[in-house]
């Protein structure tokens, strides 16, 4: 059919991305807030991403800042963290 389209859920349920700029007081702009945010609640991929965006690099650079910040925010922030689960932990 002419003009059919496929229904699909709307483009903002897709991979949402969370506002990435905040505006300070002295007028400089920051992403790193809404970053941190994803990287402590395990949301890797789109801490990527909203890295790439804000930071206008690759891919490969995205990834070495991201690991640079986890391991940042490891040290800074190690409460915001959750444990790990080990394999002994899990109900079975």
């Amino acid at each position: 059919m002419l003009g059919s389209q496929v229904a699909g859920p709307p483009a903002s349920m897709i991979n949402p991305i969370p506002e990435l700029t905040v505006v300070l007081h002295d007028g400089r702009v920051t992403a790193w807030q809404s970053i941190d945010d994803l990287i402590v609640q395990g949301r890797h991929i789109l801490a990527i991403k909203a890295i790439r965006q804000a930071e206008v690099c690759s891919l490969q650079r995205a990834i070495d800042v991201f690991a640079e910040r986890c391991e940042l925010l490891r040290r800074t922030r190690p409460d915001d963290f959750e444990a790990p689960v080990k394999s002994g932990d899990v109900d079975e």
